[in-house]
């Protein structure tokens, strides 16, 4: 079975938005998929796409080709570069509304229960 990283259209009339995908060559570009990677947007500017590069790896090594859209789209997210010459893969910037630094956050303690509600029912007593 020949796989195949591609992408597959979503989104409305001239409004398109991508999945890339893992798909088997024989099926319909909007087919039946193995596995999705990821996607590309190419109206926003904000964040035109986002790759998981980890399973994108996966797949090159296992011996998925690659559509030219796709590879541009995993060249600009760094993925080819990482199998290309084996180095890690770049940092992911982080999610909106996340930091990077993980900040604690103060929990209010619970006041404690009366000792009342802590006694075992007296039904089993023996």
């Amino acid at each position: 079975m020949a796989v195949k990283i591609r992408l597959s259209r979503r989104g409305a009339k001239k409004r398109p938005f991508y999945r890339v995908v893992v798909a088997d060559s024989r099926s319909a570009r909007d087919g039946r998929v193995i596995d999705t990677i990821g996607f590309y947007n190419p109206i926003s500017e904000t964040e035109p796409y986002r790759i998981d590069g980890e399973r994108a790896l996966h797949w090159l090594n296992e011996g998925a080709e690659v559509t030219d859209t796709a590879r541009s789209v995993l060249r600009r997210a760094g993925v080819m570069k990482a199998w290309r010459d084996g180095t890690p893969l770049p940092a992911q910037p982080a999610e909106e509304g996340t930091s990077a630094v993980e900040v604690p956050v103060a929990v209010a303690e619970e006041p404690a229960q009366s000792e009342e509600k802590s006694e075992a029912p007296e039904g089993d007593s023996e």
